[in-house]
Formats: C-alpha cells, sequence, structure tokens
C-alpha cells in the first residue's frame, strides 16, 4: 500500500495502517493486523 503502482499513488504509512486496522477482520486477519500494529508500536524504526 505505502509503494507506488502503476494502477494507484503510494499511501504514505500512516494511511496505510489506518487502512489495515478499519479492516481488520474484514480483509485481514484480526491477529496479523495486532501483530504488526504492535511490532509497529514498539519499533516504528522499522517503518524506515
Amino acid at each position: 500500500m505505502s509503494s507506488h503502482r502503476p494502477y494507484r499513488k503510494a499511501l504514505d504509512i500512516g494511511k496505510a495502517i489506518e487502512e489495515i486496522v478499519t479492516n481488520s477482520g474484514i480483509f485481514y486477519d484480526k491477529e496479523v493486523v495486532t501483530a504488526c500494529v504492535d511490532l509497529i508500536k514498539e519499533r516504528p524504526d522499522l517503518l524506515s
């Protein structure tokens, strides 16, 4: 989501995370979303 594609512009990282959290349990597995968000909170340097 945060990478440019020929068919759409890239989302900034905040918008990408918001999209994933909003659609948790719908498009994305809740446990995976929770794990990713927890990891990002613990290690924001991983986004750089």
